[in-house]
């Protein structure tokens, strides 16, 4: 009597399983269902130029020359470019004196003076200057340049800025008695009477081939250089330039950067 109705029994119990079955794969379904609904909306596509602030693409070193002295030390300048889409910001120049065996060649401690480029806004295209100093009997090949850590903050945040700040009307003063000659030059703004924000003063001289011969840099409060330079500088081709901006520790203010918070 009993395996009769054992054998009895059997289709039932398969046919609850089959329902049972069934009711979860409906269940599941709509849950994905819902998930797969609510995503556009929970998660919509950033918008183009939404971040504040972040990671950049970096303005690169288009040209660097270099004059040396008897004594080691290395005058530099170069001509940064941002092609950038937003101001790249904290940017990290660092400046190498290579030697012949391809290597870089040490500083003497606490001698380089490197480059200041706390912003540079896109399309710009600006000059900067530093010196090296190496070892007076250790011959360099070239120098190379490189453009780190920068950050990305909105244009608006420079609103408040001049659209254009040049140096002109440049002037040079033949060698006094002692070698030293002046630089000095103009600056011209638009719209004038902008107050400029931190600004350094940077000297790019070329010789008649136009490379990049020396560079210079001041904090004075205007573009006044005076020192030894090069017997080879081509006077014609004298620029100078305007660096404004300042540095922010750790993650980029653009009211510290532009100088809104002073």
């Amino acid at each position: 009597m009993t395996e009769p109705q054992r054998s009895r029994l059997k289709p039932a119990h398969w046919a609850l399983m089959g329902i049972v079955v069934l009711l979860i794969a409906g269940v599941a379904f709509v849950v994905v269902s819902r998930d797969r609904a609510r995503k556009p909306t929970a998660d919509p596509a950033p918008t183009p130029g939404a971040a504040s602030s972040g990671p950049a693409c970096s303005p690169t070193v288009t040209e660097i020359g270099y004059s040396r002295t008897n004594t080691g030390r290395i005058d530099f300048g170069l001509i940064a470019r941002s092609d950038c889409p937003s101001a790249a910001v904290n940017n990290i120049v660092n400046v190498r004196a290579i030697g012949e065996d391809g290597k870089p060649i040490p500083n003497a401690p606490g001698t380089a003076l490197q480059p200041r480029l706390p912003v540079i806004l896109p399309g710009q295209r600006l000059g900067l200057a530093g010196t090296l100093l190496v070892d007076r009997a250790t011959k360099v090949s070239r120098l190379t340049a490189t453009i780190s850590d920068s950050q990305a903050l909105p244009v608006s945040e420079f609103a408040t800025w001049a659209r254009t700040v040049t140096v002109t009307d440049l002037k040079h003063t033949q060698p006094d008695a002692s070698g030293l000659s002046a630089v000095t030059g103009t600056v011209v703004s638009d719209p004038d009477r902008v107050n400029l924000c931190n600004p350094d003063f940077n000297l790019i001289l070329r010789n008649k081939d136009n490379k990049i011969i020396y560079g210079m840099t001041t904090t004075k409060g205007e573009p006044t250089f005076e020192e030894r330079f090069p017997d080879t500088t081509d006077y014609t081709k004298t620029e100078a330039y305007v660096v404004q901006g300042v540095f922010t520790l750790g993650h980029a203010s653009g009211a510290r950067a532009s100088c809104r918070s002073q």
